[in-house]
């Protein structure tokens, strides 16, 4: 739209340029014409300085302009040609200047999208961040025994947003532990698996151990231990599968425990599992030295 109006602009301009140079050409005609009814042939004056020149000069002796039709209608064409331009000029500023608000706009608008953008990232980041963790503490809750472990990590890390309640989470964890490792139930192996732990072999005890529910495990692992019939080498490589492998905060806390009966390291059962499995790795060639050694005390 714009650039039709700058053209009907430009050929308006023109158009009047060629009517005036029309009728100067005219008014020129009619006064050469009026010389030659007065026998003034020999005379003319100069297009531009309006001087009386000789009729067949090409060039004024007095301000050197050519003479004919450009000579004549020089000047008027110079300033049509300068408006043209300046027109055309302005026209062109106007434009740039346009193009510079509508680019200073996009940017504006540009930078306005980039930080709702990274607003709405921040938020979608901190909904993410929160609902990770509210899975953690409900894995952790539900004896997961490896959300604990990253549930602790965050309860160790400091300034970090959910440290306290990752603290709160794994006391109350360790306390619900204790609660129901001391009122629960003794399984009765051989009235529920028609499994005799006199008589049993290791292999009938760890079938029992994979198959069983969770309170099973704890009980068929106690019965192991106390078994003085099989090598404690063997025994303490049992324990240590599980503290390495199970999936249960329960049955981790058990598993330490035995293992503790001999290393007595008098750690956290559940947190420290590590150093029970490092201890076991780092004394596992001096008790398979002899498996058959059966060094437990009979209070064991």
């Amino acid at each position: 739209m714009k650039n039709i109006l700058i053209l009907t602009i430009v050929a308006i301009i023109l158009l009047i340029a060629v009517v005036i140079i029309c009728f100067r050409f005219q008014k020129g005609d009619s006064g050469l014409l009026n010389s030659k009814n007065k026998n003034i042939d020999t005379q003319k004056k100069c297009n531009s300085c309006r001087q009386p020149i000789h009729a067949s000069a090409t060039v004024c002796q007095h301000c050197g302009q050519r003479q004919g039709l450009l000579g004549k209608y020089f000047g008027d064409i110079a300033i049509i040609v300068s408006i043209v331009m300046v027109i055309l000029a302005t026209a062109q500023f106007l434009g740039a200047r346009k193009k510079n608000i509508d680019a200073s706009k996009a940017l504006y608008t540009a930078k306005v999208a980039a930080d709702d953008t990274k607003k709405v990232r921040t938020e979608v980041n901190i909904a993410r961040d929160e609902i990770n963790f509210n899975l953690l503490l409900t894995r952790a809750t539900n004896d997961g025994r490896f959300a604990l472990d990253e549930l602790h990590k965050i309860a160790m890390t400091e300034g970090h947003r959910f440290q306290e309640t990752a603290q709160q989470t794994v006391y109350q964890i360790i306390v619900d532990l204790q609660i129901i490792v001391t009122y629960r139930d003794i399984l009765d192996l051989k009235k529920k698996y028609h499994l005799d732990p006199a008589e049993a072999s290791f292999d009938d005890f760890y079938k029992v151990f994979e198959q069983g529910p969770l309170y099973d495990k704890i009980d068929v692992l106690t019965t192991v231990w106390h078994q003085k019939r099989f090598p404690k080498a063997k025994r303490f490589e049992m324990l240590y599968k599980v503290i390495t492998t199970t999936e249960s905060i329960k049955i981790l806390s058990s598993a330490c425990e035995l293992m503790d009966k001999e290393a007595k390291l008098g750690k956290d059962f559940v947190l420290d599992h590590a150093q029970y499995a490092k201890w076991w790795e780092e004394n596992r060639e001096e008790y398979n030295k002899n498996p058959e050694d059966q060094p437990i005390d009979s209070n064991d």
